[in-house]
This record gives C-alpha cells, sequence and structure tokens, in this order.
C-alpha cells in the first residue's frame, strides 16, 4: 500500500481525546476498495492540550 500523507484529526469523547484517519481496506466480499475511520485513544483530556493531542497522533 502507499504511504498517505493524511494528518488525520483529533476530538474529545468523554474525557479522553481520541484521534482519527482514515485507512483504505480492500472488502473480500466485493472486492473492492472501502475507506473506514480508525479510532487511536490519545491520552485525558485533563493530561494535554488539544495541540498535544495533534502532536501524539502525527
Amino acid at each position: 500500500m502507499g504511504t498517505s500523507y493524511q494528518k488525520g484529526w483529533v476530538e474529545v469523547r468523554g474525557k479522553k481525546w481520541y484521534g482519527f484517519y482514515r485507512r483504505t481496506i480492500l472488502d473480500p466480499e466485493t472486492n473492492t476498495h472501502k475507506t473506514v475511520k480508525m479510532p487511536v485513544i490519545l491520552g485525558l483530556k485533563s493530561a494535554m492540550s488539544k495541540f498535544q493531542a495533534r502532536e501524539k497522533l502525527a
């Protein structure tokens, strides 16, 4: 798979920062490419700012 130059995005859900990025996968049933949103838990909101959460996602 090729290199992706996306930065992703961060948002707060509850008390945690979540980072998201898009990933293209091959759907085995239809044999087509499908884009899915991949979540990553970055940490507690009280422990980091939005800028720090973006740096951690990168």
